[in-house]
């Protein structure tokens, strides 16, 4: 799941914006984080 969001969001950040494409490989990695530091689906307690 995460491959398939940092693949789209770093291709059509590269055709948009191509001198900010290394920020759009990083940035979905770095927002999940933020909001959720134990992944996308979280882990269950």
């Amino acid at each position: 799941m995460g491959s398939l969001i940092i693949g789209m969001a770093f291709t059509f950040g590269s055709l948009m914006a191509p001198q900010f494409s290394q920020f759009f490989l990083f940035a979905p990695v770095a927002i999940v984080l933020v909001f959720s530091p134990h992944g996308i689906f979280g882990k269950g307690r």
